[in-house]
């Protein structure tokens, strides 16, 4: 009795249909494995943010805003601890600007060209941080959208400052004519050292 007498064309067929499911099952749950790692990630990242904002907001806003008070108590006029007190305004200011970008209601493009204002007056004027943007009017993206290419920006901009020893930093955002959104963020630093070639 050979195979073909056992296994007819439609055992074959429900078998492959078997076989196919089961892939896609491993396929699922590889897929879910992912997304947990992903998710608990997210969760960590998140609440390393919220520590560090605890952190600046504490060591440099409220130690700050307790030294002028302790001051303004012993001399109202004091013209160090007035200057000190806009210091920390601006510092709060910034802080809560990091967590929720204002100017993103009004959409990405203005929003971007602030941090990059923003962030050239922080840095002074070296290097020069340039804004480039072929887009008019509001960009159809959702919050989450424009939220992370934000950040994003964000996270580029203040690495390539810290890092690219560059003069010129160049920002730039356009849309494609097939609606492709283009950010970009470049300099003319350094750069990372070539790896070796392989032998």
């Amino acid at each position: 009795m050979g195979v073909s007498d056992i296994i007819n064309d439609q055992d074959i067929r429900i078998i492959g249909t078997v076989a196919h499911q089961g892939a896609l099952a491993y396929a699922n749950v590889q897929l879910v494995e992912t997304l947990r790692g992903l998710t608990l990630q997210l969760v960590r990242s998140n609440e390393a943010h919220r520590k560090q904002v605890a952190r600046d907001l504490h060591d440099a806003v409220l130690q700050q805003l307790f030294f002028v008070k302790q001051g303004m108590l012993q001399d109202p006029n004091n013209a160090t601890l007035a200057a000190l007190l806009d210091d920390t305004i601006q510092t709060l200011r910034r802080t809560i600007r990091a967590q929720c970008p204002p100017l993103l209601d009004q959409g990405l493009r203005p929003a971007l060209e602030s941090l990059v204002e923003e962030m050239q007056d922080l840095n002074g004027p070296s290097p020069t941080i340039s804004w480039h943007s072929s887009v008019t009017g509001r960009m159809e993206l959702s919050d989450e959208q424009a939220t992370a290419l934000y950040r994003i920006a964000q996270e580029a901009l203040a690495n390539a400052l810290k890092h690219a020893d560059a003069q010129n930093v160049t920002v730039r955002l356009d849309v494609g004519s097939d609606g492709t959104i283009r950010l970009s963020i470049g300099d003319d630093g350094s750069g990372m050292p070539r790896s070796a070639p392989r032998e």
